[in-house]
């Protein structure tokens, strides 16, 4: 069980990485980016700063990424 945690905790930190990559990039606020991607800003700021986002809101993310 402490691998699949660990796998997890890896594809958080990757997606913070280019969410913030792509912020640096395109220079987008967060609030902006939150609009593109249709995840509440609120909680793009706490997952941006250590937190966890749902499953959904991952999946938001992935799919603009994957575009």
């Amino acid at each position: 069980m402490k691998e699949q945690a660990k796998v997890l905790s890896e594809a958080n930190e990757i997606t913070r990485l280019m969410v913030k990559n792509y912020l640096q990039k395109h220079e987008l606020s967060l609030n902006a980016f939150s609009k593109l991607v249709e995840v509440r800003q609120p909680n793009l700021h706490k997952f941006m700063n250590g937190k966890s986002l749902s499953s959904k809101s991952i999946e938001k993310i992935g799919e603009f990424f994957s575009k």
